[in-house]
């Protein structure tokens, strides 16, 4: 207290302007006091949060644009959903038009009746399960024929049309040159997709009424003519042959007979001017006409 109060009676003893000084010179020190003891430290740490906080900030900003928008992603989700949906309903429709494995005979009568109106003689027809390890059922078809090359492809044509579940693998056709009115041998190999419906269904299930198949022609007879008869064992020969016109024709055994005709089990390929020559399957029969 004494110190106190000796400070102050020499602070009242100075002048106006001394007074002053001293002021000032105390506010100084006590600034500088202030600025060492508690600003510059706080300065201090103030300055390194916000060099942190901008750190993290920046981080933050780095992961946030690293990360996909959740409501994009969302709705692109839910596009793929539509979509896949869209694909199943497609897929339930296609197999609910497979043809079932009950309309097999179905299916064999369709592709004879697809030839009517064209000169198609069948050989065979000859169905066979397709290779395991398929999703669906496979039915192999392979069908034997003798055919004008545009009797085929008409063929051809329409069975392209009778199914979209069905398929061509393989076309095989003989080599032998022939003729406009002549006949090749053509092997056609096509698979059809099945479906798992049959007779064989639920107990509970009422069967359905399978309709009989319905053949307009036998397919493997000609269609051109009946095959005729000239005697068991009798010999053939040709007394007569015009080969002039578009449908050339032989008198053989006493009988008409054009090209595609069957006679004693062959087949008539080719009437040329002096000789017919005969086919079945791969064997070649060569008839000359008659010399007086």
């Amino acid at each position: 207290m004494r110190i106190i109060q000796k400070y102050s009676e020499l602070f009242h003893r100075l002048n106006q302007r001394q007074r002053t000084l001293v002021l000032v010179l105390l506010g100084v020190i006590f600034f500088s006091a202030y600025f060492n003891a508690v600003y510059k430290p706080r300065a201090v740490i103030m300055g390194r949060l916000k060099r942190e906080f901008t750190s993290v900030n920046n981080r933050l900003s780095s992961i946030r644009s690293q990360i996909p928008d959740i409501s994009e992603a969302e709705k692109a989700l839910r596009e793929k959903e539509r979509d896949l949906g869209m694909l199943k309903d497609q897929l339930e429709e296609l197999e609910s038009k497979l043809p079932e494995q009950g309309r097999i005979p179905q299916i064999l009568g369709d592709l004879v009746n697809q030839s009517e109106g064209y000169g198609i003689d069948f050989i065979s027809i000859k169905p066979k399960p397709g290779k395991g390890g398929k999703e669906y059922n496979e039915l192999i078809i392979e069908i034997k024929m003798a055919a004008a090359y545009s009797d085929f492809v008409n063929y051809l044509n329409r069975l392209e049309s009778l199914s979209q579940f069905m398929a061509i693998s393989s076309i095989v056709m003989s080599e032998e040159e022939s003729s406009a009115q002549d006949k090749t041998e053509i092997t056609l190999t096509l698979s059809i997709l099945l479906g798992e419906g049959n007779d064989s269904r639920g107990s509970h299930e009422e069967k359905k009424q399978v309709e009989p198949v319905s053949i307009d022609r036998d397919p493997f007879l000609s269609d051109i003519k009946p095959a005729k008869k000239s005697g068991a064992g009798q010999e053939l020969k040709v007394y007569g042959i015009s080969s002039g016109g578009a449908k050339p024709t032989a008198i053989i055994n006493e009988e008409v007979y054009t090209t595609g005709d069957m006679i004693e089990g062959f087949r008539i390929e080719r009437i040329l001017s002096d000789k017919v020559i005969l086919s079945e399957g791969k064997t070649r029969k060569i008839l000359d006409m008659e010399k007086e």
